[in-house]
């Protein structure tokens, strides 16, 4: 049974799955016609299926925030959010100092993008049988979630269709088929509601996570560690990206699946491999791992091809099995924090933020909180409920891009292996 999840609420919790999660997007047949469509289907603003469409221009930069509609399906979790913003008066030059860091984020604040709601449907209990993710299976499921996680999130943020004033979606990187069922929905919302479209892309929305009830200072530098991706970004503005450096193999929450594998333990391997880590009692001693002088870049392929020598054709008790969870989570998580620390300083000590679901490690969070402390550096993770793939991450880089850059076209298409791109201003759009 899938599970739902909001953050829209003061911590994540399940909610019962949707009585209808199939029901079809068609309004049903009557015997003088075609019935009134379910109140989740949104009606056509234009008269004629063929009527002349323009492009639906941004709000300007002095407008009030707008609300948006913000779609995410580029893996395995479908989800929909309702979010207002921006908030904090970037767009027409509000503070970029970092003076916002640490402020409130529950949604409240006035900074930011403010989140309404956020619905959230798992498949990890349909891919657990695979004991990974199967790409055709997930869109299969897309399909059948998402106009039902759409109106869950319009519900809970007591909105109308009339209400939305822009569509947010990702589209790319990801799995193809996934990405294909998220923007061809917005693409037909917002045709049919005539509202103005924008893509984004996967990491920026992880980066923007941290926006959701405060500003983004700048500079600042994200790590980005998910199960797909392992990119350190130097931003200097809202939609700026140098990217200083990425993982040359595994990406970092790959490398936890794999070996959560080695060990024997059940999918979703990640978070199974960090809580066997944090039971181990005993002092813990990292593995090797690879060493990249000259290099900004990452590695994980080394710590896994040793775990797994040690584990070749062995059973383990559970005390042993734990110290080896613990000794390999703590060659990830010093992997991690000693090449952000180092960019960091080189870059001159901009504000640290750590986004994506490898985020929410708790050994990765202590480790790199103690050392950034030491060298005086400031360190920020978002709520653990938007570390994961969600769309209220991608409804703060919308909000944000809509204001600064203007919309994109109709005609958005989405990409496996979309390049991450700064922001054209809207002269250049």
């Amino acid at each position: 049974m899938l599970a739902f999840h909001t953050s829209a609420c003061e911590c994540c919790r399940c909610i019962p799955p949707l009585t209808d999660p199939v029901a079809s997007p068609f309004p049903p047949l009557s015997r003088g016609g075609v019935g009134k469509p379910p109140p989740f289907i949104p009606p056509l603003v234009t008269s004629h299926p063929h009527a002349p469409r323009k492009v639906a221009s941004a709000p300007p930069s002095n407008s009030p925030p707008v609300l948006l509609l913000a779609l995410e399906t580029s893996c395995d979790e479908t989800s929909a959010a309702i979010a207002r913003g921006p908030t904090d008066g970037t767009a027409v030059g509000g503070p970029t100092d970092g003076s916002a860091v640490g402020g409130p984020t529950d949604g409240s604040a006035v900074g930011g993008v403010e989140l309404l709601s956020n619905v959230v449907a798992s498949q990890d209990d349909l891919h657990a049988q695979f004991g990974g993710i199967v790409p055709e299976v997930a869109s299969r499921r897309h399909i059948e979630m998402i106009l039902p996680v759409i109106r869950e999130a319009m519900d809970r943020a007591s909105v109308t269709w009339d209400d939305l004033q822009g569509i947010a979606v990702t589209n790319g990187p990801g799995l193809i088929g996934s990405l294909v069922v998220g923007l061809a929905t917005a693409k037909g919302i917002a045709h049919a509601r005539d509202l103005p479209l924008v893509g984004i892309h996967h990491l920026e929305a992880h980066i923007y996570a941290a926006a959701v009830g405060q500003p983004l200072p700048f500079p600042l530098l994200a790590l980005i560690a998910s199960g797909g991706h392992s990119h350190l970004v130097l931003m200097r503005d809202h939609g700026r990206y140098e990217v200083l450096g990425r993982t040359r193999d595994d990406a970092p929450g790959e490398a936890f699946d794999k070996g959560a594998r080695l060990l024997g333990l059940p999918y979703p391997g990640g978070p199974q491999l960090a809580a066997l880590a944090d039971s181990f009692p005993g002092n813990v001693e990292p593995m090797p791992r690879a060493h990249l002088p000259d290099s900004r870049d990452f590695s994980f392929s080394g710590v896994k091809a040793h775990l797994a020598r040690l584990v070749r054709g062995k059973d383990f008790e559970d005390t042993e099995r734990a110290r080896l969870a613990a000794a390999y989570q703590e060659s990830i998580a010093l992997a991690l924090t000693q090449r952000v620390i180092q960019v960091a300083d080189e870059v001159g000590g901009p504000p640290i933020f750590v986004v994506g679901g490898v985020a929410r490690n708790a050994r990765l969070r202590e480790l790199l909180a103690s050392r950034a402390s030491q060298i005086g550096l400031r360190v920020n993770f978002p709520d653990p409920t938007l570390c994961t793939d969600n769309a209220a991450m991608v409804a703060a880089a919308g909000a944000y891009k809509l204001a600064l850059a203007g919309p994109d076209s109709p005609h958005l298409d989405c990409s496996a292996n979309l390049p991450l791109e700064s922001w054209p201003t809207k002269n250049e759009s």
